[in-house]
């Protein structure tokens, strides 16, 4: 039997709101926030029982030697560490690819030095989770806070893909994915090349044309095309 708790965060992470779980669980709304405000407690202690833990030290004398070309004895630094963790956030990759005129799939890797550098950072945000922002930047200089409109995503837990499905034709779009946390910011941790809808119509046809001609004939140093993403920080909900 599955328990109640595995069932409301499968329901949360489709993006329910507590009343409906409720209703699909056949239970009340008390019993669904009870559940899920234990978790994170839960989830919260363990957190705060890892940074209490006591990193384990080892004493310089007994760090092992290695031998150079030259036969020279030399110690293991904490650069050996750093390499490791850049060669890992290297691998950071989150790819979108089209399925149909309104769908695509994301997949990703994530690696766990850029997530423990984030958490880290934001160690005093609170309870956040991994999502992923699909966000519309058709035909402008996308800046990271100026996309026509953007959605929330949050990725399942145990997997590192996601169909993704309402998706307009004719529309660009950039995935990013980043920790979401309950206020509303979000801090993007990687993004995806720009992903282009298909055209369903031939009245769609050539709408990027004229911008195309002005940059051939050196009018403008760039054309107007998607691939003009910039990089940023992080973004915070706007509490107007």
């Amino acid at each position: 039997m599955i328990p109640l708790i595995d069932k409301i965060m499968l329901l949360r992470n489709e993006g329910l709101s507590f009343r409906k779980i409720a209703e699909r669980l056949d239970t009340t709304v008390g019993k669904v926030q009870y559940q899920w405000t234990k978790y994170q407690k839960e989830e919260e202690s363990v957190r705060v029982n890892k940074r209490k833990s006591k990193p384990i030290t080892v004493k310089k004398d007994l760090i092992p030697m290695q031998a150079s070309p030259a036969g020279k004895n030399v110690k293991k630094t904490d650069n050996n560490m750093r390499n490791r963790n850049a060669m890992s956030a290297a691998k950071d990759r989150l790819t979108v690819i089209l399925l149909s005129s309104d769908s695509a799939l994301a997949t990703w890797n994530l690696s766990s030095a850029t997530l423990k550098a984030g958490e880290i950072f934001w160690k005093y945000a609170g309870f956040y989770q991994l999502a992923i922002r699909m966000q519309d930047i058709t035909g402008i200089h996308y800046s990271g806070n100026n996309a026509h409109y953007s959605v929330d995503l949050i990725t399942p837990k145990r997997d590192t893909y996601m169909q993704i499905s309402g998706l307009k034709p004719n529309r660009s779009y950039l995935a990013e994915m980043g920790m979401l946390f309950e206020n509303g910011t979000f801090v993007p941790l990687m993004k995806s090349f720009p992903l282009q809808m298909p055209r369903l119509d031939t009245a769609q046809c050539g709408y990027l044309a004229p911008d195309v001609e002005r940059w051939k004939h050196g009018k403008d140093q760039k054309p107007n095309w998607i691939e003009h993403v910039s990089t940023y920080s992080y973004y915070e909900r706007d509490r107007k």
